[in-house]
């Protein structure tokens, strides 16, 4: 490969426009994380076309996982630290291939960095016809790998798939009659609605508590036995930000609570978290012991959708306090009842086409590998 030419160090060119997902006109920007396929964020700054590659793969030139590998198809923009290697030559295929082995190189750790000079010397091994690089093997080789790669994932997936929907009892999407009554009677417009001050609904000062970063020292991309998400204000992962293995102190630790957003483009957004988690800064945890989870989901999509947003709307204890809500009542008082029935019924109607993807893909299955 031209490696003095054409393989580029990465400059990061502090883009200030940084989005969790990418919209119609944003470009990926590569970093050293390994999750993600190395994508760190998307931007919509506008960059200079010398800094747009594509088809092109990537190492990581610093950290810890210094010398890991990624392909990537479109166009994207590099980070600090990062090497991209184009091999405009060759095919998606032979790039896929020459990549899994410069990632497997004795590359890694805080003591052995990829830099030019030294890929330049490494040594590969290739598979070789009539004394020249067979490419026509390394082509069907890989197409081969990807294939029974994409099946046994979709495989394992489709079967951790059905296991959750039974343990959750998400497996039967049929609704009852009440459920299919909550249903029209929200289609018909004929549920009577009273409004609420939230502060009257939720001990606001004493139970909702806003994060304080403690800094975490071990942050994880992805969870491991005894570490625990720390929650922060980005809109996908459900508002997980990353795993630490630090030992929290009991009072930064919660459970089964919402959680929204208090600053930043995204403020206002709520999510629900069943299990132990961490606030990063700027998250304010909504505690609401006396109620119960789909209680808790239904007022958390009412919070979801009050006037925040932006950096001018910032939710806070005072304003929530007094925002208001509006619930279905029955003889005067909340109708507990239907808002779990309703909970319950939207539930099945969201998880009934991912319940009928799962069995067709296991009858698939079952047909390929005759019913084991």
């Amino acid at each position: 490969f031209d490696v003095d030419n054409l393989w580029i160090y990465g400059k990061n060119k502090n883009w200030k426009i940084r989005c969790d997902t990418q919209k119609e006109n944003s470009l990926p920007v590569i970093s050293g994380i390994t999750v993600n396929n190395g994508v760190n964020y998307y931007t919509d700054d506008m960059p200079n076309g010398e800094d747009i590659f594509s088809d092109s793969l990537t190492i990581s030139t610093r950290g810890v996982y210094s010398g890991t590998v990624t392909y990537h198809k479109g166009r994207f923009l590099l980070a600090n630290n990062i090497l991209v290697m184009q091999m405009p030559n060759y095919t998606i295929n032979q790039k896929l291939f020459f990549g899994s082995l410069i990632n497997n190189l004795s590359y890694g750790g805080y003591d052995g960095y990829p830099r030019k000079e030294t890929l330049k010397n490494d040594i590969i091994q290739l598979p070789v016809k009539d004394g020249e690089i067979d490419f026509d093997f390394i082509a069907a080789y890989v197409s081969e790998l990807e294939a029974a790669y994409v099946s046994e994932l979709e495989a394992a997936y489709v079967s951790e798939l059905e296991a959750y929907l039974q343990a959750s009892g998400l497996d039967n999407y049929e609704l009852s009659n009440d459920e299919q009554a909550s249903l029209k009677l929200v289609s018909e417009h004929k549920i009577k609605w009273s409004e609420y001050r939230v502060g009257d609904l939720f001990d606001v000062d004493n139970l909702w508590i806003y994060g304080k970063n403690k800094n975490w020292k071990i942050r994880c991309d992805t969870q491991k036995e005894n570490s625990l998400p720390v929650i922060s204000g980005i809109t996908v992962n459900n508002g997980v930000n990353y795993y630490t293995d630090d030992m929290p102190n009991g009072e930064d630790i919660f459970s089964d609570s919402l959680t929204i957003s208090t600053r930043g483009v995204y403020s206002g957004t709520v999510t629900y978290h069943k299990g132990r988690f961490l606030l990063a800064n700027n998250i304010l945890v909504m505690q609401m012991p006396n109620y119960t989870i789909n209680q808790k989901l239904f007022f958390g999509s009412l919070i979801n959708n009050l006037s925040y947003g932006g950096y001018d709307g910032y939710p806070r204890k005072e304003t929530l306090k007094n925002d208001i809500i509006q619930l279905p009542v029955k003889d005067g008082e909340i109708d507990f009842d239907f808002i779990t029935t309703l909970v319950v019924a939207i539930q099945k109607l969201v998880i009934k086409d991912v319940v009928l993807y799962t069995e067709r893909k296991i009858a698939a299955t079952k047909k390929i590998t005759g019913g084991c």
